[in-house]
């Protein structure tokens, strides 16, 4: 008699460390998600100070065609 209840004492032992388990592995999951998001972000900023140093640096050139199209004349 005492034996089953011993199994049974195990066997949700056993739910509960699965549980935990599982828990564990969504807790990570999430935080690669979260690490994923950041880095996209970054990414995203990295691309967009790319995309506003080119623009600068057309300004910059077109303004110096400009000059030099003055001094032509």
């Amino acid at each position: 008699k005492k034996k089953k209840k011993k199994k049974k004492k195990e066997e949700e032992e056993e739910e509960e460390e699965e549980e935990e388990e599982e828990e564990e592995e969504e807790e990570e999951e999430e935080e690669e998600e979260e690490e994923e998001e950041e880095e996209e972000e970054e990414e995203e900023e990295e691309e967009e100070e790319e995309e506003e140093e080119e623009e600068e640096e057309e300004e910059e050139e077109e303004e110096e065609e400009e000059e030099e199209e003055e001094d032509f004349t």
